[in-house]
């Protein structure tokens, strides 16, 4: 007997790959645009924000675009745009370091754990930043969401560490490791904003 495909099969299989093979060209734009390093958090910003535009607005993901976004993270301050993301950067490279120095098994799990909030609330600011609002609103908005939406925070928590593991066994998936995070962070914007619209009456 002959099967019937679905219309839409074709369809729907082309959109996914679209939308892998944008996660990753994301995810090269965000380690260029990390290169500074002084930048990470202005390059995963723009990420995020791409990310979400091309959800809303059909963005087309490439370096044009992922440029406009980054020179406008760039522009919202020097301390949330570099300082205190610098700071945070230097938190993680300590519990790094730490970490591979053999500390016990306590030590080792309080450093982990650190750096996996301290990533997670980093996305999430990322994806709370809009052009136009401060850096501290961004970092009020993040956190008020982390607390409401658990288990977006909880998915997202589980993002990083998975991104974390991946490159951790395959080193040079780290090429990419950027664009699925930003993509993770509007994902779960988006679902939480989706959940809080439903429960207005």
């Amino acid at each position: 007997m002959r099967s019937i495909a679905r219309p839409d099969a074709h369809r729907t299989y082309r959109g996914r790959f679209v939308a892998f093979t944008d996660a990753l060209l994301l995810g090269v734009l965000v380690l260029l645009g990390s290169l500074p390093v002084v930048t990470w958090f202005v390059a995963v910003a723009a990420g995020a924000r791409l990310a979400r535009l091309r959800e809303t607005e059909d963005a087309t993901v490439g370096w044009r675009t992922y440029w406009k976004a980054w020179r406008d993270a760039a522009a919202s301050g020097f301390v949330g745009s570099f300082l205190v993301p610098v700071l945070v950067l230097g938190v993680l490279a300590a519990d790094l370091f730490a970490v591979r120095a053999g500390l016990d098994a306590p030590a080792t799990a309080a450093a982990a754990i650190s750096a996996i909030v301290l990533a997670t609330v980093a996305l999430r600011t990322a994806a709370e930043w809009r052009v136009g609002i401060a850096w501290s609103e961004a970092v009020r908005a993040a956190v008020s969401r982390a607390s409401t939406d658990l288990s977006g925070t909880a998915l997202l928590a589980t993002a990083v560490v998975g991104v974390a593991l991946i490159v951790t066994w395959v080193p040079p998936v780290a090429i990419a490791a950027g664009g699925p995070l930003c993509v993770a962070a509007a994902a779960v914007r988006a679902r939480a904003e989706s959940r809080a619209s439903a429960d207005i009456p």
